[in-house]
């Protein structure tokens, strides 16, 4: 059945908001970024803008949801790509992740200013939430088909999944604080390379995938990785 053309005009509007919001943050930053420029963007009034937000913090909310929608699109095919062995899904897993997280740096540098600060923890914990329900049952579905086939030695799928992601939502704080003073600090970079070597070695510990299986950062990787993250930049292939 067809949905009402009023919801489907309202589901657009709200779309339009949340597309402004992710390019102007992007551009002017979230905190130069006031709701009117939003409206603005759209040509909306501002009692328009306030029927589907409560306001900035509401919008960047729908703008994190957004982004994990995205990543979500990227992931959701690759357990049924049957020329992949399961770890080359794994690693196809890891890297479109990694890579989309590459080709939006600058609105997730400009997202984790203001979702990891603490007046923002809601925000943070419903991405979260949502980013272990989008992603764990793709990730699970990868890990069922290793243990049957004897690649990984890893316990309940769903489990060892939420297990992977939940370790990678903790370490996200970490990298946060060193994402947004990448430019001022130039160690930031350095770190975060560090501790994505460590997540990959113990994310293979968990699956007793062998060492250095799962997307290793080779020498060139490093390299192309630690200019993106210096730069806020990467080539169209998302390095």
């Amino acid at each position: 059945m067809a949905r009402p053309r009023k919801a489907e005009a309202r589901e657009d509007t709200r779309g339009e908001l949340i597309e402004a919001a992710w390019r102007l943050f992007s551009t002017a930053g979230y905190d130069a970024t006031p709701v009117e420029a939003i409206i603005d963007a759209v040509g909306l009034s501002k009692g328009a803008f306030y029927y589907y937000f409560n306001g900035k913090e509401d919008v960047l909310d729908a703008v994190v949801g957004r982004m994990v929608d995205e990543m979500a699109l990227e992931i959701e095919g690759i357990p049924r790509m049957s020329d992949l062995s399961p770890m080359e899904k794994i690693n196809r897993f890891m890297e479109s992740i990694s890579s989309w997280k590459l080709a939006h740096l600058d609105i997730l540098s400009e997202a984790v200013k203001v979702i990891y600060r603490d007046e923002n923890a809601i925000i943070r914990y419903k991405m979260n939430r949502k980013a272990l329900r989008e992603f764990t049952p793709v990730l699970a579905e990868i890990i069922r088909q290793g243990i049957e086939e004897g690649v990984f030695e890893a316990g309940e799928p769903e489990d060892t999944a939420e297990l992977i992601l939940l370790l990678s939502n903790a370490m996200a704080e970490r990298q946060a604080s060193d994402l947004v003073r990448r430019e001022e600090d130039s160690e930031s970079a350095q770190r975060i390379l560090h501790r994505a070597q460590l997540y990959l070695g113990t994310m293979e510990k968990i699956l007793g995938a062998p060492a250095s299986s799962i997307y290793p950062l080779y020498d060139k990787r490093i390299e192309e990785l630690e200019q993106a993250l210096k730069s806020g930049k990467v080539k169209e292939n998302g390095a």
